[in-house]
Formats: structure tokens, C-alpha cells, sequence
């Protein structure tokens, strides 16, 4: 929630430097975005990852389902490095006016990509193939959003 915030709030930062034309502002602005959600990205996902026993350990009783919570939390943690740019990513293209692309990146994480994903994963993998196939969307959406960023920035600022 918190990378999605900072996504969310560097977007009209953003849209008024791209708006005035002022590209160094734009990518200074963009710069030190990436550069603080990759931090605070690591932080938060290195703090859950040491801590999930005792995370998990507050809600669950059950050994059985500890040991899945706990599996399946660090499943999930594997993408934790890049959610944060995917959101800065995402809202630097809503600024940019690059509507369009902003939608595609908004659906790939929990539709487009997430739902194959979903079945290729969890039909070779099982249970952890369901699991892993969030992080797996969140990772494809990253270098879509990579991609995207790339290609409407270069036609946007040249």
C-alpha cells in the first residue's frame, strides 16, 4: 500500500513537469522516485521476509497452516523489489498522457497476465504454482512497464 502511494503521489509531480515541457524536472522527479521505492521496496521486503514466522506466527496457531503461511509469504515476497517501480512506472505514464498504456500495465498485473499465469503455474506447480503466479505477474508487468516507459518516453521528449 505504501509503494502503491508513492506511486500515486509523484503522478502530479510528474504530469505539471511534463506538462510545462520541463524534462530535466520530469526526470529528476522520476530519478529519485525510482530510486526511493527500490529502497523502500528492499527495506519493507527484507523486514517480511526475516520476520514472516513471527508475522505469521501473530494470526496462525496451526502448525500445518504456518508452515503454508509461511511458504507461501515468501513466495510472495519474490517480487517486492520491483512492485514499487511498477506503480512509479504506471502513474509516470498517466502523467505523461500515455492513457492507453497506463490501462494495459493497470490489467496485465491482476488479468492479462496474472490469470494465465495462474493456470501454467499452478498446473506444473500445484499449490506453490498458484501462489507463485502473483509474483510472476507482478515481474512480466514490471518489464512491460519498462518497455512501455521506454518507448512513450522517447516519442514524448523527443
Amino acid at each position: 500500500m505504501v509503494q502503491i502511494g508513492l506511486g500515486q503521489g509523484v503522478q502530479p509531480l510528474l504530469g505539471y513537469s511534463y506538462g510545462a515541457g520541463n524534462r530535466e524536472r520530469f526526470q529528476k522527479i522520476l530519478r529519485f522516485s525510482l530510486v526511493f521505492s527500490t529502497i523502500l521496496s528492499a527495506v519493507i521486503t527484507a523486514a517480511c521476509y526475516i520476520w514472516t514466522d513471527n508475522i505469521a506466527g501473530i494470526f496462525l496457531e496451526d502448525a500445518a497452516a504456518f508452515n503454508y503461511s509461511v511458504t507461501f509469504a515468501r513466495i510472495l515476497l519474490t517480487s517486492g523489489l520491483v512492485f514499487g517501480v511498477l506503480y512509479v512506472l504506471t502513474n509516470a505514464l498517466q502523467a505523461m498522457g500515455a492513457a492507453i498504456s497506463s490501462l494495459i500495465l493497470s490489467i496485465s498485473r491482476q488479468g492479462v497476465v496474472y490469470i494465465p499465469t495462474l493456470f501454467i503455474l499452478g498446473a506444473v506447480f500445484g499449490m506453490n504454482g498458484f501462489v507463485a503466479a502473483q509474483p510472476a505477474a507482478d515481474i512480466i508487468s514490471f518489464t512491460l512497464a519498462v518497455v512501455l516507459y521506454l518507448l512513450i518516453s522517447r516519442k514524448a521528449f523527443s
